[in-house]
């Protein structure tokens, strides 16, 4: 069960792994592949901004409420990298990579929401910060769907 501290640290960390893995992973495969895909990094540029935006929100809050910001574990890290790495395969296609990027916003949801309803949050302004999160997946989700007909049109 989350207070509202634990529930910030919960929020912060999980928009700094996202980032990462968005700003590093897999624009890495993107990019080293050769994929042309630029409205979909265009598209990553901006959820890559999204997640910055969030995780400043979230340590911003935990900076006035005097909590110091725990540093991401690197096994934090390297579970959610090697989550990816593994479902993109050298036959990877633009549709499948978009399917990883809409599947891991989906969980992010899910996870968003289950420990947001588990949890005892008194300020009005984390659960904004938490629906924001939520409407930012949703957005990027449906901007992927928009990509993936047109590529799907295109074959």
């Amino acid at each position: 069960m989350y207070d509202d501290i634990s529930f910030l640290e919960y929020i912060y960390e999980k928009a700094k792994i996202e980032q990462e893995l968005i700003g590093g992973t897999l624009k890495k495969i993107i990019e080293l592949r050769n994929i042309e895909l630029e409205n979909v990094n265009i598209i990553i540029k901006e959820q890559l901004y999204n997640y910055r935006k969030i995780a400043s929100s979230a340590k911003t809050m935990l900076e006035r409420r005097n909590k110091k910001i725990k540093e991401i574990s690197i096994f934090s890290k390297m579970m959610k990298h090697m989550s990816v790495k593994i479902n993109i395969t050298a036959e990877s296609e633009t549709k499948d990579i978009i399917n990883i990027l809409i599947q891991e916003s989906k969980i992010n949801i899910d996870e968003i929401i289950k420990n947001s309803k588990e949890a005892k949050i008194k300020s009005k302004s984390i659960r904004n910060l938490s629906d924001r999160f939520i409407i930012y997946e949703q957005e990027f989700i449906s901007k992927l769907k928009i990509i993936k007909i047109r590529e799907s049109k295109n074959i």
